[in-house]
Formats: structure tokens, C-alpha cells, sequence
């Protein structure tokens, strides 16, 4: 099962819901909402056990993922409005 959730501006969360009770009071915890993409911090024990009980992903912050530039780095020739690149220079 996949424990990354990464939303639509690329930031990223570990879901830990099965670790959410051990893990309470000694890191920041959200509860996810999916549908909003959106989280909210939990604040007490109440919170966690509220967000359980409706299935909701508890998750840590991960961080923000790269943006992906493919043709930052390679050599580009402008020609009448188009740009070239060579095609191995986009995987090195």
C-alpha cells in the first residue's frame, strides 16, 4: 500500500493512520480530506480518535516536490517560432 498522498500543488503527506496514536504528542498531525484537498492539525486525543472513526488519513507533512523542467539543462535551438532539443540530452 502506498503511504504518499501528493496533492494537486505537489506538496507531499506520509499517512501514518496506523501509527496515529503512538505517534500523538510527539510529531504534528493532520487529517486529510481528500475530497478538499485540504488538512486540518489535530489538537487532542479527541480530534485523533474523531478522525479515526470516519476513516480519515492521518498524515505528516513531507515537504513540497520539485517543479519538473525537463528542458531547463539541454541545449535548445529556436527556429521560426519552435523549439529543438536533442532527445538523449532530456535523459542524462
Amino acid at each position: 500500500m502506498n503511504n504518499l498522498i501528493i496533492t494537486k500543488d505537489r506538496f507531499v503527506y506520509l499517512d501514518v493512520s496506523n501509527k496515529a496514536m503512538k505517534l500523538f504528542g510527539d510529531i504534528e498531525l493532520y487529517a486529510y480530506l481528500s475530497g478538499e484537498d485540504a488538512e486540518w492539525a489535530i489538537g487532542s486525543i479527541d480530534e485523533l480518535e474523531e478522525a479515526l472513526s470516519m476513516n480519515l488519513p492521518i498524515v505528516i507533512e513531507g515537504g513540497h516536490l520539485p517543479k519538473h523542467r525537463p528542458f531547463s539543462k539541454v541545449d535548445k535551438l529556436i527556429n521560426n517560432g519552435y523549439v529543438y532539443v536533442k532527445y538523449a540530452d532530456l535523459f542524462k
